[in-house]
């Protein structure tokens, strides 16, 4: 998948309503071993900065859920 179809991905399920993190992480669900649904729920609590602090971004932190 290009780079351009993950933003229209990432973009779409934002405007889904989809939080910053779970928009993302979504646009690259085939790189995980994981359902979209179950991707969602996991993500979920990194929309609003971590935890909701509004601090760290949530999208850029998924990076140690796909560490090999």
């Amino acid at each position: 998948m290009t780079l351009d179809e993950r933003m229209k991905i990432a973009v779409q399920s934002y405007a889904d309503g989809y939080t910053c993190s779970q928009a993302v992480f979504a646009a690259f669900l085939e790189e995980m071993a994981l359902d979209r649904q179950a991707a969602l729920r996991l993500m979920e609590g990194f929309g609003g900065g971590l935890g909701g602090t509004q601090e760290v971004c949530g999208a850029a932190r998924p990076g140690p859920f796909n560490a090999e």
